[in-house]
């Protein structure tokens, strides 16, 4: 970027360097939000402010010098420089968002931030590439999935699919993945958010504890799948054409998320699940 920017828009370059100084004064090693969050509280409403005022005036310069930017150094590299930038303003927005869920004060549309971010990510992508290529998305089922995340009846956030499946319509499909285990490895986080338990120097800000799970209940894909006789097996759920109570309403209207259940209409979150029978830790994570 700082290459673009000097053949460019050479006196845009102070900006960059100023938010750059400022984000990597508090970033360091942190390795994910949940390590970023406090640190970046730690800086202070000063430097808070002038990172999102920077990368707010560096975004606007970006995109005001389109027409020189595509004649300098073409158009692709006009896109990658705009979307990086977009990219550190939305993720400035998540170190707030972030910071406010681990200190228990949080707003569902700042969580949303990241989801449409994702989306448009995806809808980049997808605008670049050759007409007969189809792009897979790995993320959380709390991200695909195609309706609003709620927890007891909280609206948490409208996630990436929510976005995707109202742009692309049938052209995006959300396939959920569960399991039949009772445990799982969850994500322990201090109230401050450092690493809960002994510190592994990873820098991710948490740590993955295995917890016991309580049955998920009935309604629940898990549930169902156990009842089917089909608990001990991997199982993919074709849920687009799942039958419903007499009024109407989906017969399986909870699925797990980590440690938790969520409440929703499955069928209309997701078209398909993938359910495994285990769920272990992968040796090689260190936190």
């Amino acid at each position: 970027m700082a290459r673009s920017l000097r053949e460019v828009d050479p006196e845009a370059l102070p900006l960059l360097e100023s938010v750059l100084e400022i984000s990597d004064g508090f970033l360091g090693d942190a390795a994910s939000g949940a390590a970023a969050a406090p640190a970046w509280a730690a800086l202070g409403t000063a430097a808070q402010d002038a990172l999102t005022a920077g990368l707010a005036r560096l975004l606007l310069r970006v995109r005001a010098a389109e027409p020189l930017h595509v004649a300098c150094r073409g158009r692709r590299d006009f896109d990658v420089v705009r979307r990086g930038v977009e990219a550190a303003c939305h993720t400035d927005h998540m170190f707030r968002a972030m910071n406010s869920l681990l200190s228990g004060r949080t707003s569902p549309m700042d969580l949303s931030v990241r989801e449409i971010f994702m989306a448009e990510s995806v809808r980049w992508h997808l605008e670049r590439a050759a007409p007969h290529e189809r792009l897979v998305v790995m993320a959380h089922n709390n991200h695909i999935q195609q309706t609003a995340v709620e927890f007891d009846g909280v609206l948490t956030a409208l996630p990436m699919g929510q976005h995707l499946r109202l742009a692309l319509g049938e052209d995006y499909r959300a396939l959920a993945l569960t399991h039949t285990d009772d445990h799982v490895p969850e994500m322990s986080v201090d109230t401050d958010g450092t690493e809960a338990g002994t510190d592994s120097g990873s820098g991710v800000g948490f740590t993955l504890v295995d917890t016991r799970l309580a049955d998920p209940g009935s309604g629940s894909v898990e549930a169902a799948l156990g009842a089917a006789g089909l608990g001990d097996e991997a199982t993919l759920t074709d849920l687009r054409r799942s039958p419903a109570h007499a009024q109407g309403q989906p017969l399986l209207r909870r699925i797990r998320t980590q440690s938790a259940v969520q409440s929703l209409s499955v069928p209309e979150a997701f078209d398909a699940v993938l359910s495994v029978p285990t769920v272990t830790r992968d040796g090689a994570v260190p936190f």
